[in-house]
């Protein structure tokens, strides 16, 4: 399920955000290990968090992604404006992730973004980290 969860991301954000992007995965301290370009899109692994039943039921994932874009030059305002872009294009991608598997995929909740400064590749770029909960609904064929 998370490879599905990550491909349907990078399929969303491609419909979505206003400028071509590399795409990268992995956990963040590979962040800068890889070799990518601005802006990019990093999608961490995701996690589970929770799970109900045996054979079938919900399965509840943390997903962590971070928009990345190179912040030279920019003023504090145009910095806010390319912040609450990033945002809108993030909670857009989330909110296409039910439609695009309406029988598998159940809530997106718990959205949270976090602006910051030149904090993940060593560049002067801005960030936007977004977590949020993703449920799941699974059913194991035991026969």
């Amino acid at each position: 399920m998370r490879t599905e969860l990550r491909e349907m991301l990078k399929a969303a954000f491609e419909k979505t955000y206003d400028r071509a992007f590399d795409f990268g995965t992995g956990f963040l301290e590979d962040i800068n290990g890889k070799s990518y370009k601005l802006p990019c899109i990093w999608v961490c692994p995701f996690e589970l968090i929770s799970k109900t039943g045996r054979s079938e039921g919900f399965r509840v994932y943390l997903g962590t992604i971070y928009l990345l874009e190179l912040g030279d030059r920019l003023t504090a305002q145009e910095k806010d404006e390319r912040w609450d872009a990033m945002e809108d294009a993030a909670i857009e991608v989330l909110n296409q992730l039910i439609e695009q598997s309406p029988s598998e995929i159940v809530a997106v909740d718990k959205i949270k973004d976090i602006p910051n400064e030149g904090a993940y590749t060593g560049y002067n770029d801005i960030s936007l980290k977004v977590t949020f909960e993703v449920t799941v609904r699974y059913c194991v064929d035991r026969g």
